[in-house]
C-alpha cells in the first residue's frame, strides 16, 4: 500500500513547513498542524504560521480553531487528527501531519490513546492558581510524590504536562501512564525529520525572531492584551508572548526581551531534538 500519511518532525526554525508545503504541492495533500499553539487565533507571527496565501493554496487544518483562553491538549489534538485523517483518506487525499510539539508528534505516530482521560475545567484553574509562583521542579517533585511512573515520563520542565498529569490523578486515583494505551506505530507512516546542524539552526532561530518583531509580533500582543486576553491564559504559554507582555508592562527592556526570547526558544529546540532523537524510523535530513 503506497504512503498516504507523512509526518513532518524537526526542532523550530528548521524549515518544516517549508518541506511539508513543497510535498504536499506535489502530491495534493493536506496539512494538519501538530503545533500546541497556532491553534489560536490572533497568535500568528509569534507562532509561525504558515502565511494565508500558502494555506489557500495548499489546504492547513487545526490552525485558528481556539481563543486564546481556551485549553488545548493532546487529546484534542488525538481526536481531532485522527478524525480528520480518516476524512481526507475517505476522499483518497493524503496527509502530512507536520510541527515541532514532539509530545503530541510522538502521542500521534504511537496511536497512544489520551482520548478517555478525564478533565476538569474548574481543577484545571485551580492547579494552576496554586502552583502559578511554584518552580518547574517543585510541581515535578509533588508529582513524583503521588504518581512517581507518570513522573519519571515527563521532562521537569514541561510543567503543563506535569499539572496535567496531576489533574488526572486527582480525578482518577490512577498514574496517567498506566491508562494510556499501549503505543502501537502506525502503519504506512512516514517519517521524515529535519536535523540542521546547531550553529546552523540558532542563526536561523535568531533571524526568525529578529523577522517576527520586524514583522509586528510586538503589535499582535499589543492587540491580545487590549483586547482583554489575559497573561495567564493558556495561548500565552507560547514562547515570546509573555515576554513581550512583559516588555509593554515596563518590566523589562527591548533588548532584554529579545534576549530572553532568543535563549528560551534556543532551550526549547535542544528539548525537542531530546525528544525526537528517541523515535525510531525517520529519514533523516541534517
Amino acid at each position: 500500500m503506497a504512503t498516504t500519511l507523512t509526518v513532518v518532525i524537526g526542532p523550530t526554525s528548521s524549515g518544516k513547513s517549508k518541506l511539508a508545503i513543497e510535498m504536499a504541492t506535489q502530491s495534493g495533500a493536506q496539512i494538519i498542524s501538530a503545533d500546541a499553539f497556532q491553534v489560536y487565533r490572533g497568535l500568528s507571527i509569534g507562532t509561525g504560521k504558515t502565511p494565508l496565501m500558502d494555506r489557500h493554496d495548499v489546504p492547513h487544518h487545526l490552525i485558528d480553531i481556539r481563543e486564546p483562553i481556551q485549553r488545548y491538549c493532546v487529546s484534542d489534538f488525538m481526536h481531532l487528527s485522527n478524525t480528520l485523517i480518516s476524512t481526507l483518506h475517505a476522499q483518497h487525499i493524503p496527509v502530512i501531519v507536520c510541527g515541532g510539539t514532539a509530545f503530541y508528534l510522538h502521542a500521534f505516530i504511537h496511536q497512544l490513546g489520551f482520548e478517555s482521560l478525564p478533565y476538569d475545567e474548574s481543577l484545571r484553574a485551580s492547579l494552576t492558581k496554586t502552583w502559578s509562583h511554584q518552580s518547574g521542579i517543585a510541581i515535578w517533585q509533588h508529582l513524583y510524590r503521588l504518581d512517581p511512573s507518570t513522573a519519571l515520563a515527563i521532562p521537569v520542565a514541561q510543567s503543563q504536562k506535569v499539572l496535567r498529569a496531576l489533574e488526572v490523578w486527582m480525578l482518577t486515583g490512577k498514574s496517567m501512564i498506566s491508562q494510556q494505551s499501549i503505543p502501537i506505530r502506525r502503519k504506512n507512516c512516514r517519517v521524515i525529520g529535519l536535523n540542521p546542524a546547531r550553529e546552523l539552526l540558532i542563526k536561523q532561530i535568531y533571524h526568525r525572531i529578529e523577522s517576527m518583531i520586524e514583522n509586528g509580533w510586538v503589535e499582535e500582543v499589543e492587540v491580545l492584551l487590549k483586547k482583554g486576553i489575559p497573561e495567564s491564559c493558556p495561548a500565552f504559554k507560547a514562547i515570546g508572548y509573555k515576554e513581550i507582555a512583559h516588555y509593554l508592562n515596563g518590566g523589562m527592556t527591548f533588548t532584554q526581551m529579545i534576549e530572553s526570547i532568543k535563549t528560551k526558544t534556543r532551550q526549547f529546540s535542544k528539548r525537542q531534538m531530546t525528544w525526537f532523537k528517541h523515535f525510531k524510523d525517520v529519514e533523516w535530513i541534517f
